[in-house]
């Protein structure tokens, strides 16, 4: 199957976690397109070859600029850009809607569009580091990248530690720094920010962390409330008053990094298992599939992990 795969251009694009599942269902001629200019792009485009799947990633301005060519047979994983319902209605017959936003798919439904959802979740990382629980030595990051504004920032997340006991604040003001020396995979807190965990898309960093158990605090808004469980595999704060925190303790914290760790297991496993379910979406062929919302046994799933942890 020849496959269309149209992806925003742009250092800052969402990573396209769909690649590696289109190369096995055939050839795919991958197309950078700017958000900015979607007429020009779709006009070069055209769709003057056939294609037996056109997936959109993150660029639905251009297949929409495309239905004027017979957009058919089409897969659009839309943006976080806010979009009234006449304009996703207007794809009824000629696209589908893959999405990792559970917000998102809720509103494409309700506007009478065929949407599937998955809960995409990073690796684990093979060997975490080992944390020391004791309060003593809690250390966090907060890493903000240069055109950030607002809250958080580094004042904020000074204020949230000295509430919560944490007495060591790396805050980073270099994305390449914080991954280069390693200082954003040692802390044992990770405060959210714009530059890694808050950004519209898929909550990469975030689902990262908690794969190297590590505790995520973050404010109470998507995407972090569609990955963290507030006081079992992260902290949630609310944005109107970020410094009303849990008091917090070893036991806890422990046990916050446990859930962390666990809910980044059990959610890669998830993804995987539901491979099956997103090459039937992508390919249209037809199947149908009960229960097929992957986190709709999530909770179960985790008190069966947790039980066996307490047999074991």
């Amino acid at each position: 199957m020849k496959i269309l795969c149209v992806e925003p251009r742009g250092e800052d694009a969402d990573v396209n976690v769909l690649a590696e599942v289109l190369s096995g269902l055939g050839e795919v001629t991958r197309v950078a397109a700017d958000p900015a200019s979607p007429e020009a792009d779709a006009l070069s485009l055209g769709l003057a070859e056939p294609f037996g799947l056109c997936l959109f990633w993150r660029t639905e301005a251009v297949a929409a600029r495309l239905l004027a060519f017979g957009l058919e047979r089409a897969v659009i994983v839309p943006s976080q850009t806010p979009r009234d319902g006449a304009y996703w209605q207007a794809f009824t017959g000629a696209a589908r809607f893959v999405t990792f936003s559970r917000r998102q798919h809720e509103t494409l439904q309700a506007h009478e569009c065929r949407s599937a959802y998955f809960d995409y979740w990073p690796e684990p990382a093979a060997a975490p580091p080992v944390h020391d629980f004791a309060p003593a030595a809690w250390s966090a990051v907060f890493v903000e990248g240069p055109h950030d504004t607002g809250v958080p920032s580094r004042g904020s997340v000074a204020q949230q530690c000295r509430h919560l006991g944490i007495e060591h604040l790396a805050a980073v003001g270099d994305t390449a720094e914080a991954g280069a020396d390693g200082v954003e995979e040692r802390a044992l807190f990770v405060f959210a920010s714009r530059a890694r965990g808050l950004s519209a898309g898929i909550d990469h960093a975030t689902r990262l962390a908690m794969g190297r158990g590590q505790i995520v605090v973050a404010p109470d808004a998507a995407p972090a409330s569609e990955t963290i469980g507030h006081l079992s595999s992260g902290i949630l704060t609310d944005p109107r008053r970020p410094t009303d925190l849990p008091a917090l303790d070893r036991e806890t914290v422990e046990r916050l990094s446990r859930g962390a760790r666990m809910r980044a297991e059990i959610g890669r496993r998830t993804w995987l298992q539901d491979r099956q379910r997103l090459v039937s979406v992508l390919t249209d062929d037809g199947a149908r599939w009960a229960g097929s919302d992957p986190s709709a046994h999530l909770g179960n799933a985790i008190q069966k992990a947790l039980h066996r942890r307490r047999q074991a």
